[in-house]
């Protein structure tokens, strides 16, 4: 028989083994937070596969989709129509005939400048002539009255911006010195392929700052025999004038708006819709 004392102290060891019990207001919230985030997972899981169907059901619609294979499937890029219908010739360059009628001539007798000044309102042309005329100088099928033929290689690859022998800049954000020596590098590097030009088109040229237009003016001056500068500005007064004096100056004019309804005209009629003269002239 064991006393009484050794009775109180089992009781007392037995109660101190025992494991204690979480406290129960802990393990509600843990559980609270355990159901909120299976239930947030299984509402994600349900918006991807909804979705998921609906784009597959979309375009199930579409006639020979299920035949495509896997890097065809989707929709068709979307293009907007000033890009849709940007002049790749300049025969196709409107209102600017005394531009583009003078860079034919010279490309024709071979006598390119080695660079140019094109100065005008905004949306007259200025940044696509400048690519037709690099699309000429470099298109090994020419014509005989200057254009390109827009078929060749190096024809698709300044259509498309890939081109390693035409380099555009925005001076609006690329008009530091640093900016002027990076470019003055690829000057000095030789063409992609034997015989092609390199031309520079330097877009909003009057934000250079006077350190970068000194920069340039060196490489203006005597730059290599396979280079060619084109600067578009909106502001020429706001250039030096010693960039000025060393490049061949073209003013694009504002064009008339009988110029634009028939040309905006020409465009309804190939993406066949009718339109009202007077409509064509609010949006001219």
């Amino acid at each position: 028989m064991r006393s009484e004392q050794e009775l109180a102290v089992f009781r007392l060891s037995t109660q101190n083994s025992e494991p204690k019990t979480q406290n129960p207001k802990l393990r509600t919230q843990g559980d609270q937070r355990e159901r909120r985030s299976v239930a947030g997972a299984k509402r994600f899981a349900r918006c991807w596969l909804l979705g998921a169907g609906c784009w597959l059901l979309g375009a199930g619609c579409r006639p020979g989709f299920l035949s495509r294979g896997p890097a065809t499937i989707g929709l068709v890029e979307y293009q907007a129509l000033y890009r849709k219908y940007r002049p790749q010739r300049f025969a196709e360059v409107v209102g600017q005939d005394h531009v583009t009628d003078t860079l034919r001539r010279e490309i024709e007798e071979g006598r390119v400048a080695h660079a140019y000044l094109f100065a005008g309102p905004r949306g007259t042309g200025k940044t696509t002539t400048a690519r037709i005329l690099a699309k000429s100088l470099n298109c090994p099928n020419r014509s005989d009255d200057g254009e390109p033929c827009n078929e060749c290689p190096s024809c698709v690859a300044i259509t498309d911006g890939s081109s390693l022998d035409v380099i555009e800049m925005d001076a609006a954000s690329h008009n530091s010195v640093e900016d002027i020596r990076d470019m003055r590098v690829s000057v000095s590097t030789v063409a992609s392929v034997g015989g092609a030009k390199r031309v520079f088109i330097l877009d909003e040229a009057h934000m250079l700052s006077k350190a970068a237009g000194n920069a340039l003016l060196k490489t203006l001056e005597e730059p290599p025999e396979h280079v060619h500068f084109v600067l578009a500005t909106t502001e020429p007064y706001k250039l030096l004038d010693t960039i000025r004096s060393r490049a061949q100056r073209f003013d694009f004019r504002q064009v008339p708006i009988e110029v634009l309804v028939g040309h905006l005209r020409s465009i309804s009629a190939a993406e066949a819709y009718t339109a009202d003269d007077q409509a064509l002239v609010t949006v001219a």
